[in-house]
Parts: C-alpha cells; structure tokens; sequence
C-alpha cells in the first residue's frame, strides 16, 4: 500500500510540477502582458462600478410611509 501511495503521489504531483517550472521559465515575457491584461481587468471593474453609482445616484427616491 505504501508503494501504491508513494507512485500515486508522484504521478499525481508530476504535471504540477512541470508546469510550474516550464510557466516560471516563461514568465518573464509575459510580464508586461500580463500587467497591461491585469490594468485593463482592474480599469474594467472600476468603470462599471462608477456607471452604478451614478445610475443609482439619479433614481428618485422612493418615499417612505
């Protein structure tokens, strides 16, 4: 059983592995890519969230009875 596990933890550890290791061998020409894809991600949710405040900030009130 212990062999089964050991193998198993291997097999199961080995595309994480490589992964990690081939993307951080790649990341440093995707760093600005990623920045600019993060900056307009960011620049995105602030833009929506402004038309929001605005929208709700020109419905009428409603009164309360």
């Amino acid at each position: 059983r212990f062999r089964s596990f050991i193998a198993a933890t291997a097999l199961g550890i080995f595309p994480q592995t490589f992964l990690y290791s081939y993307l951080g061998r790649q990341a440093p020409e995707y760093v600005a890519l990623f920045l600019v894809t993060s900056g307009l991600v960011v620049l995105g949710v602030v833009v929506v969230a402004v038309i929001r405040y605005r929208r709700e900030r020109r419905k009428p009130k409603e009164k309360l009875r």
